[in-house]
């Protein structure tokens, strides 16, 4: 990647429940290491609040790419 680019992450984590019924968390962040640390954090939050209800949890990332035109 060159210094003209920009790449801001994009990401989700879905967590769905043992009855159907989901909770969604999203954000964006400005490297991928970034992203995976919050995700993780977001994760641990679910866990936390919503315990042995957790059925799956789904994890998801694209890196978005802008170019900036410097004179």
């Amino acid at each position: 990647m060159s210094e003209e680019e920009i790449c801001i992450v994009h990401w989700k984590v879905t967590a769905t429940f043992e009855n159907g019924d989901y909770v969604l968390q999203f954000g964006s962040s400005e490297s991928k290491e970034q992203a995976l640390r919050e995700m993780k954090k977001e994760e641990q939050l679910i866990r936390q609040q919503y315990r042995d209800r957790v059925r799956e949890l789904d994890f998801w990332n694209i890196c978005e790419v802008n170019e900036s035109k410097h004179a």
